[in-house]
């Protein structure tokens, strides 16, 4: 995509040149109207909701489990069926590691079908139900987290409008550094500058503009405040009988740190609360400078130190490979997009997820040159000087932006042999190959472009396939690339590269010499640190480093409680209590999508013949395990 265009569209952006085309996973997320279970395996439901219904399901290319969200167009009118499609085409291109994955929507003339990661650790509202208010260590980690997703958001010009506990998602490691917000339903997008009109989002989170109908992004820094209040006292700052009281005393912008759990917490604390629900939107500070906080950035360098010290060895595996990384050919940078987009496993990015995040310590999800320098120097001791950082640059940002989006760090991560198997290999392959007859070719290639614009004219596009893409690796000079060029392509830059053996020396050669670029001829001795050890610069490393990582984790028994609060009277104040005389209920949606049912194993229902269309489910299927098949619709 053109880097002179707007990032979020509804229609495919057009190439302006015929001189390049710029990849990035996120322009693999596609909105297509193919049968969902040639390429899933439905296994059970997870929940129902006003919306629709939700299934487990495997993709049959990477047997992934992924969270299948069915929404039936019949039951919705319009206008809710095109917030459906503007749901989609704002999540699709997000690329932030706290930001629910989105692989595709498929969709037919009754349903909607959108696929996800899924998160097996629950709501954050359904944590702090059950365990009272959080420790303050953890909620300064959520908040950083969740604040790094918002001020990511207001950066590409859109405004969530419905933060809350119910739509932040935990893994089921409880990992608070891994969260993920989700249900972008009522963001919206902004200039800088843009007031916004309508009140939007649940009551006990709007700020007082959005009550009063005029307001801009700030609004989600307000939301945050409220969040972080709920988490640290277990109950909100703004209470009442119903909507309408709640609304008042919003309006009226006066709370306390009057309740005995405050005497707990810190000043910093209170501090940042108190900056986040500054009445006058004017004077609050954006999600930028609500980061800067000391609050937040005392836990950062906190994390971050203990972070060095135990893991420093793998996030020096993954730089290995960011530095070492070199995809020149547009088929290849196409090639590992499409991987990391749609066929990498969650668990495998987990530790590249943990890698981006220490790197980025302006938490806005993007590397600058800056943190990339201060990377090098915090986990190899070393300077980069400005031509070392421009080299990793022009290798890794392929959308020569400035700064490294996630999915960028991703692909020049995972560009080990170890991630890049038979199996996925193959699944490109075929994703480019789209006539299936065993090569790729120029009409193959225009195909695959026609969903990233148009480049120039025709003649100007077939010169820029044949001599930029197929013409890099066509051994056979036959306008063809059979899978075992494709392979190879893999595994090496274009064809004169191998020539230059300084530009493909492995970066721990790089980085043990003291530069980016070895000189061709002997090996000099590696320049190794006393007592340090020769690198393996497997991904592999990195994960199993991770696993044990335990800095952010707030899993452990009783890590979340507060003794004070063990009856959880107080957060009844919030959403309601079975044991409460009032049984005061927050609204837990404002829009369509209502509250999921969820199920457990013993709850869950088998699923019934009871869908027509593409999500007719067989009866005989149902009572072994819940296959979920289609009939062609010709025959409803």
């Amino acid at each position: 995509m053109s880097s002179n265009l707007p990032e979020l569209s509804l229609a495919p952006p057009t190439l302006a040149a015929a001189t390049t085309v710029k990849f990035n996973a996120g322009q693999f997320v596609s909105r297509r109207k193919d049968k969902v279970s040639k390429h899933y395996q439905i296994k059970s439901a997870l929940g129902s909701g006003g919306y629709g219904d939700v299934f487990l399901a495997t993709h049959k290319q990477s047997g992934a489990e992924r969270a299948i969200k069915v929404i039936d167009k019949s039951k919705w009118n319009s206008r809710e069926n095109e917030a459906v499609i503007n749901e989609f085409n704002i999540v699709k291109d997000l690329d932030h590691p706290n930001l629910l994955k989105m692989y595709e929507m498929f969709e037919d003339h009754r349903h909607y079908y959108i696929i996800t990661d899924i998160y097996k650790g629950g709501e954050l509202f359904d944590e702090i139900e059950a365990n009272g208010a959080f420790a303050e260590e953890d909620t300064a980690v959520l908040m950083m987290n969740v604040l790094s997703c918002v001020n990511y958001c207001h950066k590409k010009g859109i405004v969530h409008r419905d933060l809350k506990p119910e739509n932040i998602l935990l893994t089921s490691s409880k990992k608070l550094d891994d969260l993920k917000l989700i249900d972008f339903g009522l963001a919206s997008y902004f200039k800088p500058g843009q007031r916004l009109k309508d009140s939007v989002g649940s009551a006990y989170y709007k700020a007082p503009e959005v009550l009063n109908e005029d307001y801009g992004e700030k609004c989600d820094v307000w939301t945050c405040g409220v969040i972080c209040f709920i988490l640290l006292a277990g109950y909100a700052p703004f209470d009442g009988d119903d909507d309408q009281q709640i609304e008042d005393e919003i309006r009226s912008g006066d709370f306390e740190f009057d309740d005995p759990i405050w005497d707990m917490i810190s000043e910093d604390a209170k501090d940042f609360i108190e900056e986040c629900l500054t009445y006058n939107e004017k004077h609050r500070p954006t999600a930028a400078e609500a980061l800067t906080h000391p609050w937040l950035e005392n836990t950062r360098k906190a994390g971050k130190k203990n972070f060095v010290k135990k893991e420093g060895d793998s996030i020096q595996n993954s730089l290995n490979n960011m530095a070492n990384f070199h995809a020149s050919s547009k088929l290849k940078q196409a090639t590992l997009a499409f991987i990391a987009s749609q066929l990498l496993l969650k668990e495998e990015k987990h530790a590249i997820d943990e890698v981006f995040r220490a790197l980025d310590t302006n938490c806005d999800g993007k590397l600058t040159p800056d943190e990339i320098k201060d990377g090098y120097r915090d986990f190899f001791d070393k300077e980069l000087s400005q031509e070392e950082v421009d080299t990793i640059f022009k290798r890794v940002n392929f959308r020569g932006t400035g700064a490294i989006d996630y999915s960028e760090f991703v692909v020049a991560s995972m560009f080990e042999k170890n991630l890049l198997d038979d199996a996925r290999l193959e699944a490109a392959f075929k994703n480019f190959d789209k006539d299936g007859d065993g090569f790729i070719d120029a009409d193959n290639i225009r195909k695959v472009l026609s969903n990233f614009g148009s480049v120039g004219s025709k003649d100007s596009m077939d010169d820029y396939i044949n001599t930029k893409i197929i013409g890099e690796f066509d051994e056979g000079g036959n306008g063809q690339i059979s899978f075992t060029d494709f392979k190879r392509m893999m595994f090496q830059t274009v064809k004169e590269q191998p020539k230059r053996r300084g530009r493909r020396g492995s970066f721990l050669e790089a980085v043990d010499h003291g530069s980016l670029e070895a000189a061709d001829g002997p090996e000099p001795e590696p320049l190794l640190r006393p007592g340090q050890k020769k690198r393996s610069g497997s991904i592999k490393d990195v994960t199993g480093a991770m696993e044990y990582m335990t800095i952010f984790d707030s899993a452990k028994e009783g890590s979340g409680s507060n003794p004070l609060f063990a009856s959880r009277q107080r957060f009844a104040s919030v959403r309601g209590s079975a044991n409460s005389q009032k049984k005061k209920l927050m609204p837990t949606r404002t829009t369509t999508r209502d509250t999921v049912k969820a199920y457990d194993e013993k709850t869950r229902p088998p699923l019934t013949a009871s869908y027509s269309g593409d999500l007719k489910l067989l009866a005989k299927k149902a009572s072994s395990g819940g296959l979920l098949e289609e009939e062609d619709e010709d025959s409803d």
